[in-house]
């Protein structure tokens, strides 16, 4: 069906014709999909993609892998072509979607998943596409249909990646808006393609476009991405914009124009060029890009608001890009190269402090002893040569200008020579060095993998410019801008990279942005992304935060020694870090978070506000709240009061309210809410606690929202479930699997391993006795038991069963004894550490109780001679041999072989060796003369169960049978071998010698035996005859004896006469009326007349059949 179907659909698709196509593929009988899978591969090819088909069992989710002929080795995406009659549910797609994840995202290393259907998917469906999933629909096979070119096209059209894909459909909403949007997406996750699948847009393609970048280097790169476009594209920096006159302003004309890193139009004098386009081309589209908006630098301005007025597409930070698997998850390594600085200084603050002179020296060997410390074991070659492996080799080098470049170039060289000691070859790019750019195309270009490449730079590359294998980058510029931060860190991730990038920050970056900022945006990110998967039923895919803090001890200890010298300097220190770090009272950190520096922060805060109180032994400074306030965060160490508090949660509760009735309510407030009816569920117990008050049901009864803070009966709830659960396993007559498409299904057996888990104390759910009492009633005893103790449950039960009986066969019909085959042999093989699974020592025990101690051994192996020895017994026993189809060996068990049956015993050895190890050699010569024998006695030949041969004198007659000679050597073989081969000649032999003896001709009807047949060793009558022509020959007996057709004679009496006396000799007496043939009138040009026939003819010459016969026979007797 496939191979019949493709070139058809084929045939069409060169027509273009889209919808014929889409009626062919819904018309086919059977295999819809292999057939839809196999033809959108070929289109891909068609398009200028290297395709795979991959579908079938086991293809983990994909049907189809796709290429790009730059990038061969790599798979640009995972493809699931479904062709059903329906659009895909929501249901549908999420579990294709799991199955990626699960498997297919691990086999194919590639994170971009696409599902391609005939009829489309429900509007539902749209919410999985925030995970790396593209949803085609019967408009993306036709755009395939109508650019299909197998012959001329090389390579394919702009493609965007899943994440691009759904901004670019978002840009085309959201123009329809306004003629202006902003794309905040993280350095690396491709907005260069994005801007080039824009600016190919029909409304802009040949159009005059205007691309603003703030640097050469970016416009460069962007040129190389719009071939295409170059003679229609102005490009210009947003120095050179500021510069224009209102003429040549004008003069430009742009039907598109494009910002590139569009947070630089913040700056004064840039900003005045750009707006002065702007105003001149009010009705011209202009799209934005840039990895981060805000100047925080600059008031924390918005770009995105002030230039866009919000219009944002695709609003994505680098943490969520690297959760969201768009990007990967680099290796952060935080150390420091300036110890040196770091402990001069601080033995100046040593010796300047009111400490005695006996302090003042233990301080300062502390701190002596720490940068040798450091030195030792965390100096900069150690954290190069801990976290570089083989293969990476080119990294670029931040530096804060250009005396700290030529200062640390030499230094950085030879980090690198200590640590892997390679060649290094060094770059510079300098905004005022004419060789810049020559020396960045030779960066770009380099691929040694024997030398250590080093890119030195201040800013010129700090954004916009890619380079596709830079292995990391090595921070040594602080900064206090989050946008140069994340823009240099950026430099090394991209999208599609295959190995981990680096980010070694060497900055004393404790001082302003950590790498702890960092990693808060990605928990906070991470715990987004939860919720998000939450809300679409997909489980947590969590991403491993990797920072390596090589500083924290250090830091630590320099920090403990000034805690010493000036505790007032190191809290004001302290608090404005906190300050920035968090930059808001409702993101505070808790103790409870699964990041220590969080939680120890929110120890540090709860600390202080005791210290404010009076209370413990820290110091607390009027400065600290200062800092607090000037940061926008006021009150951070206020303690309310019980009155403050108890206002603060009514208000609150009145802004949960809103948000619920509104239908935007947010996860803190979600939390806050479930905290509120815990805390109701312990008053209604009777106890005292802080944090819930009876207004709060008459503030949410004020809303008609009286079941707020109704507290949920989980027991109840969760016996509902169990109940659910028993109900389904009733229904269909097992236990749910984890490998079924349905979903009710996945979710019961999510369900069973929740509560084997909390029926051991481990996971967050409570067991109750009651789940296991309807777990017995229902009939499904020991439900949620765990895994030992089912096996030791199964094991007595097997014991049990089989005790003074012989152990079961996998090859037994009775299911439940196959099924306890199955168990004894995978119990074996998990003893003899093998198969999957434990096994426990406890299940030796119960066998060895029952009087079984070797049942779970993995079981002696068979010699030949054991096998030839179980032979002989079962030939005296059945006067047969046995085949794979005998079942178990009772021999074999009584000599301690359990369960060893036939089937074992010929997969290791061939029955021909084990049977002539027992017998003498049988040649053919014996079996033909044999059968010779046998034939000239009985006049037939013997079949398998005729039993004993009487003449093998010197074969052990007791031990041959026909059966024996049968299986050494085919029987239709020997038979041949000793008689003539049945041949159409040989039958027409056997029907001369049958009349020329006087008997009857073969005729079809006969089955007695015919015996010129039978003298030739065919004991066969004229039937079976007949049947074996057919078979072997397709013909049939009346067909082969037919005479050869000759010119018909003019009918005559006299003819007649002749037809009558040749049936006669023929058949040996004459046709009546009734006869269906006379066969001796085909002899004279008259086949197939029938006696009634023949009797029409003469009476038409004036006699019958019965006259002319009359005469004959008076003839004959005179």
């Amino acid at each position: 069906m496939k191979d019949a179907a493709i070139p058809q659909l084929l045939d069409v698709t060169r027509k273009r014709e889209a919808d014929s196509v889409k009626a062919l593929l819904e018309s086919l009988p059977r295999k819809k999909d292999k057939v839809f899978e196999h033809y959108v591969a070929e289109l891909y090819r068609g398009n200028g993609w290297l395709s795979v088909v991959r579908g079938g069992r086991g293809d983990k989710s994909a049907d189809i892998l796709l290429y790009h002929p730059k990038n061969p080795d790599v798979v640009f995406c995972v493809v699931q072509c479904k062709n059903h009659a329906r659009p895909l549910t929501f249901d549908d797609t999420r579990i294709e979607l799991l199955k990626f994840e699960e498997k297919g995202v691990k086999e194919y290393d590639c994170s971009y998943f696409r599902i391609v259907t005939v009829n489309g998917f429900v509007k539902d469906a749209a919410r999985l596409t925030e995970f790396n999933l593209e949803l085609c629909d019967w408009s993306h096979v036709a755009s395939l249909i109508h650019q299909y070119d197998p012959d001329f096209c090389a390579q394919p059209n702009i493609e965007l990646y899943p994440h691009n894909q759904r901004t670019y459909d978002e840009i085309q909403q959201r123009w329809q808006q306004a003629n202006r949007v902003a794309v905040v997406q993280p350095t690396g996750t491709g907005k260069s393609v994005l801007i080039a699948r824009v600016m190919s847009m029909p409304e802009f393609a040949g159009n005059r476009t205007l691309v603003l970048a703030p640097s050469r280097p970016i416009l460069g790169q962007l040129r190389s991405k719009l071939p295409w476009a170059l003679s229609s594209t102005k490009f210009m920096t947003y120095a050179r914009a500021k510069n224009l006159s209102d003429a040549e302003a004008d003069a430009i004309a742009p039907k598109l124009i494009v910002l590139d890193e569009m947070h630089r139009c913040g700056a004064q004098e840039w900003g005045k060029g750009v707006h002065r386009l702007l105003d001149r081309h009010p009705h011209a589209p202009v799209l934005g890009t840039t990895a981060t908006p805000i100047r925080y630098l600059d008031n924390c301005r918005d770009m995105a608001s002030e230039l866009f007025r919000g219009n944002v597409a695709g609003n994505v930070s680098l943490a969520q890009a690297i959760v969201r698997r768009i990007l990967p998850m680099p290796n952060y390594i935080c150390a420091l190269y300036t110890v040196d600085e770091e402990v001069r200084e601080l033995e100046g603050r040593i010796d300047q402090s009111r400490l005695d002179d006996s302090s003042k020296h233990q301080l300062e060997e502390q701190a002596v002893a720490a940068r040798i410390d450091w030195e030792r074991s965390a100096g900069a070659p150690k954290v190069l040569a801990k976290h570089v492996s083989d293969g990476l080799s080119k990294f670029m080098v931040f530096c804060k200008n250009k005396v700290h470049l030529d200062a640390m170039e030499e230094q950085v060289r030879s980090w690198f020579q200590k640590a892997l000691k390679k060649p290094r070859v060094s770059y510079r790019v300098v905004s005022d060095d004419p060789d810049s750019t020559t020396n960045f195309a030779r960066f770009r270009d380099a691929s040694d993998p024997k030398k250590v490449h080093l890119l030195f730079c201040i800013d010129m590359l700090n954004e916009g410019v890619h380079i596709d294998d830079v292995s990391g980058v090595i921070l040594l510029r602080p900064t206090e801008s989050p946008i140069v931060f994340y823009q240099q860190i950026g430099r090394c991730i991209q999208v599609g990279l295959k190995h981990v990038p680096l980010i070694f920050d060497f900055v004393n970056n404790f001082r302003s942005i950590r790498a702890t900022d960092f990693q808060v945006d990605l928990e906070r990110a991470n715990r987004e992304e939860r919720r998000r998967r939450a809300d679409c039923g997909l489980p947590e895919r969590p991403i491993a935060v990797s920072i390596s803090d090589e500083t924290r001890d250090f830091v630590r200890l320099l920090e403990a020694i000034e805690d010493r010298i000036s505790p007032k300097e190191l809290a004001c220190r302290r608090t404005e870090q906190f300050c920035k770090r968090y930059r808001s009272l409702r993101n505070l950190p808790k103790q409870r978070s699964r990041n220590p520096e969080e939680a120890a922060d929110a120890a540090w805060l709860s600390q202080m506000r005791h210290a404010k109180q009076g209370k413990g032994h820290r110091a607390f400074f009027a400065e600290m709240d200062e800092i607090a306030a000037k940061n926008s965060m006021g009150g951070l160490f206020d303690v309310l009061t019980p009155e403050q508090r108890k206002q603060r949660t009514l208000e609150r509760t009145h802004r949960l309210c809103k948000r619920i009735l509104s239908g935007d309510l947010a996860p803190k407030l979600k939390t806050w809410q479930n905290n509120a009816k815990r805390l109701k569920k312990l008053v209604l117990a009777g106890e005292t606690v802080v944090g819930y008050y009876p207004e709060m049901e008459d503030i949410a009864a004020s809303y008609g929202l009286s079941n707020v803070f109704d507290v949920v009966d989980y027991e109840r709830v969760a016996l509902e479930r169990v109940t659910s659960l028993l109900n389904w396993m009733q229904e269909n007559g097992r236990r749910p699997s984890k490998n079924r498409n349905d979903p009710v299904e996945r979710a019961h057996f999510i369900t069973v391993t929740q509560l084997r888990m909390a029926k051991q104390g481990r996971g967050k759910y409570q067991f109750l006795p009651e789940m296991e009492e309807l777990a017995s009633k229902a009939g499904f005893a020991g439900l949620f038991d765990d895994s030992k103790t089912r096996a030791l449950k199964r094991a007595t039960a097997f014991c049990q069963r089989y005790e003074g009986r012989s152990l079961p066969s996998i090859l037994r019909r009775d299911p439940a004894e196959k099924k306890d085959a199955q168990w004894l042999v995978a119990q074996r093989m998990r003893k003899a550490g093998k198969g999957t699974g434990r096994h426990y020592p406890e299940l030796d025990q119960i066998a060895k109780e029952f009087g079984r101690p070797r049942l779970f051994d993995t079981r002696p192996k068979v010699s030949f001679e054991d096998a030839q020895r179980w032979v002989r017994l079962y030939y005296t026993d059945h006067l047969d041999y046995p085949t794979q189809r005998n079942g178990a060996i009772p021999y074999a068990e009584q000599e301690g072989f359990e369960s060893m049956t036939w089937a074992t015993v010929f997969r290791k050895f061939a029955a021909e060796k084990l049977v002539g190890g027992v017998l003498r050699s049988l040649s053919v010569e014996d079996a033909q003369r044999w059968l010779q024998m046998y034939y000239a006695e009985h006049r037939e030949y013997p079949t398998p169960k005729t039993g004993v041969v009487p003449y093998a004198e010197q074969h052990a007659p007791e031990l041959m049978t026909w059966a024996t000679v049968f299986r050494r050597f085919r029987r239709d073989k020997v038979l041949n071998s000793v008689r003539l081969a049945f041949t159409p000649s040989l039958v027409l032999g056997w029907n001369e010698t049958e009349v020329r003896e006087g008997r009857r001709a073969l005729h079809k009807s006969d089955s007695g035996v015919v015996e010129s047949a039978q003298e030739d060793g065919y004991p066969l009558s004229a039937s079976a005859i007949n049947a074996r022509l057919k078979k072997e020959f397709r013909v049939t007996l009346a067909e082969l004896l037919r005479p050869v057709p000759v010119s018909k004679e003019a009918f005559s009496i006299e003819l007649a006469e002749t037809i009558l006396k040749d049936e006669y000799r023929l058949t040996g007496s004459y046709p009546t009326v009734i006869s269906p043939i006379v066969e001796a009138a085909a002899s004279y040009g008259y086949p197939n007349l029938s006696g009634n026939g023949l009797n029409k003819r003469l009476k038409k010459l004036g006699t019958t059949l019965k006259a002319l016969k009359d005469r004959l026979g008076e003839s004959r007797t005179q």
